[in-house]
């Protein structure tokens, strides 16, 4: 006989059995869902089997219950805030009276004196216009801010400190350079993160200050960094289900954000007998008060992924050993089902992680081994089951548009890391679904053209590649159709939607097979290009993207002509339009209009030579029985 203790984050089940293979094969098919933890199993065998599966079960539940006191202790509920509102309305701060704050904040001991003084310097940062942050850096009083933040037992006292250190680091880059080089504030306000008895409000407003440092430049987020900001981000991280509450009567019809989350039960297939039931649970029978705690975490957990967006911003990006622990702590979240519950937190982790993806020429292994981090580790399968909702049952367009941009980002990364996300299940639907839902709702709002732009500049990277990547995107049934479709039709006004889609075929054009090509052809590209050239003479445009056109027109015209050598039975004495040689596009771009269209830009003063040029050898090679520039007619 033998003993197996299965467990998953705070579940656990104490399994009692023979050695059975056919017991064992059922809980191995247990494949959890989305979101769910890892499972484990410890297996104990020999004579004292039981007594040792349940001291493990004692222990493993004994610290998990020691943890769990410890974020009870930081999210019960004090009202700092508000206590400190409802005792400020009846004093008005007063610049001049600058000097007395301070004096009484430095030279008294007692408490309310203290809270007093130190709520009116707080009031006095947080007006609105031109609040006086340099006086009051240039008072003397921050280094005293600095030090009852710190030590001080009174709990309202610390919070008003923390709050006015915030309000003087989100000033101008002096006031921080000030508030980090001249006071050393870094090591206060980390100070906070290292003390498990500080309440939720003190690390926040702690985690605001340092957040705006952050945010001020790269030199002060490395500083930041430096100071292992990072490892107390880590250890405080919680997806929602490690909150969790035995309640009862919980109201069915409860805010799905508020939801309160119970343990879960011991697998009821086991044998009574072997169930350990000392389950944590909680004493309070206060549902009110559980809901209270859920809310305070789920506003902390918003913070903190707010903060790591600040911590991966700006170029040259973070060092990988600091990205790779930002990407852990936004994988605990991603992977939490009830966290995808909540909008604003989401949000915040795919912007966070498209600032990670966002790299250009940095670190080698930031960008060839962080993206293979993110697919190995499901990353990116959290942000393609996103994108998959494009009709925003689940998930609104301020959650798709960063998941889309982090995707995107990738996408201009190596080929390996393109290829392996190609490969992703629902990869390729997700693309097609959200120009399929604009399109057939005929969505013209803001966000819609940001979800289309977004995604053709995605399937550009793509195109980008080598043909076998070309042919994920060719080879979709009516993909290619779909983005010309788009660049014919009159009803889209956004200009930078059919610049990303003429991205979209001339990359195509460029770097894909004849067959590929011949696709773009008969998916209507020759006068998808043919239409934005007239509408850039028309609009006066003659910038990258009408080059690009003019390309993509060659590249065509050049496939045609190699097919036409390539059919006859001497390759290397073949005449352009002798004896059969035809190049099979040259019909479809003179219907498309394409004529016309190069007689404006030839004749334009404001086209470059260089583009002229280009025409010109363009109808020399491939039109050579045309005459151009064509005759204009008199009085014309």
């Amino acid at each position: 006989q033998r003993t197996s203790v299965v467990y998953s984050g705070f579940d656990y089940t104490l399994c009692m059995r023979r050695n059975d293979d056919d017991d064992d094969d059922v809980i191995q098919r247990q494949v959890p869902m989305f979101g769910s933890l890892q499972k484990f199993r410890v297996t104990f065998a020999g004579s004292n089997h039981e007594y040792y599966a349940r001291q493990f079960v004692k222990s493993y539940n004994h610290v998990l219950e020691s943890e769990l006191q410890v974020e009870l202790k930081m999210l019960r509920k004090t009202d700092l805030f508000q206590q400190t509102i409802s005792h400020g309305q009846t004093q008005q701060a007063d610049l001049e009276r600058l000097h007395e704050y301070v004096t009484r904040l430095q030279d008294n001991d007692d408490v309310e004196v203290q809270v007093e003084n130190a709520r009116l310097v707080r009031k006095l940062l947080s007006k609105e216009n031109e609040p006086p942050i340099q006086q009051i850096i240039e008072c003397g009083v921050i280094q005293r801010l600095l030090y009852l933040m710190q030590f001080s037992t009174s709990s309202v006292l610390k919070f008003e400190c923390a709050w006015s250190l915030t309000n003087i680091a989100s000033g101008t880059q002096a006031h921080t350079d000030a508030l980090i080089h001249k006071f050393h504030a870094l090591p206060a306000l980390l100070h906070a993160f290292k003390k498990t008895e500080h309440m939720v409000e003190i690390k926040e407003q702690c985690l605001w200050a340092l957040a705006n440092i952050a945010g001020d430049s790269v030199q002060c987020r490395d500083l930041v960094l430096q100071h292992g900001i990072l490892r107390h981000i880590v250890a405080l991280i919680r997806p929602y289900r490690m909150l969790m509450f035995k309640t009862r009567n919980v109201p069915k019809n409860m805010d799905v954000d508020d939801e309160v989350k119970t343990a879960a039960d011991v697998d009821a297939d086991s044998d009574d007998d072997a169930k350990m039931t000392d389950r944590i649970s909680i004493d309070n029978d206060d549902e009110e008060d559980a809901l209270s705690l859920c809310r305070r975490q789920r506003q902390f957990m918003r913070n903190l992924v707010w903060t790591l967006s600040n911590l991966n911003r700006n170029k040259p990006l973070p060092s990988y050993a600091h990205m790779t622990l930002s990407l852990h702590a936004i994988h605990v979240l991603l992977k939490d089902e009830y966290c995808h519950r909540d909008m604003e937190l989401l949000q915040d982790c795919c912007w966070t992680l498209s600032y990670m993806t966002d790299y250009d020429g940095d670190d080698v292994r930031i960008r060839h081994d962080l993206p293979l981090v993110m697919i190995e580790c499901g990353v990116v399968d959290v942000l393609v089951r996103i994108l998959s909702d494009a009709a925003g049952t689940h998930y609104n367009a301020h959650v798709k548009h960063p998941a889309l941009r982090t995707i995107g980002n990738l996408a201009t990364g190596t080929d390996r890391v393109t290829t392996l996300m190609l490969h992703r299940h629902g990869f390729m639907h997700a693309i097609n679904a959200l120009l399929t839902v604009d399109s057939n709702h005929g969505n013209t709002s803001s966000s819609s053209s940001t979800i289309r732009r977004e995604t053709l500049w995605l399937i550009s990277n793509i195109t980008a590649g080598p043909p076998t990547q070309i042919e994920w995107i060719v080879a979709y049934p009516g993909l290619l159709r779909r983005i010309t479709h788009m660049l014919l039709v009159d009803g889209v006004d956004d200009d930078s939607v059919l610049k990303e889609g003429i991205w979209v075929l001339s990359n195509a054009t460029s770097g894909g097979s004849a067959p590929q090509i011949a696709a773009i052809v008969e998916a209507d590209g020759i006068r998808a290009f043919v239409k934005y050239m007239a509408s850039c003479v028309q609009r006066g445009y003659y910038g990258r993207v009408l080059a690009i056109c003019v390309d993509a027109v060659e590249n065509i015209l050049m496939m045609g002509l190699q097919q036409a050598f390539n059919a006859t039975a001497h390759p290397l004495q073949a005449v352009l339009g002798q004896n059969g040689v035809t190049n099979p596009y040259t019909v479809q771009v003179i219907a498309a209009g394409v004529l016309p269209v190069f007689q404006s830009l030839i004749m334009n003063e404001a086209v470059s030579e260089f583009m002229k040029g280009q025409i010109q050898n363009l109808m020399e090679a491939h039109l050579p029985h045309i005459p151009f520039p064509m005759p204009v007619a008199a009085g014309n």
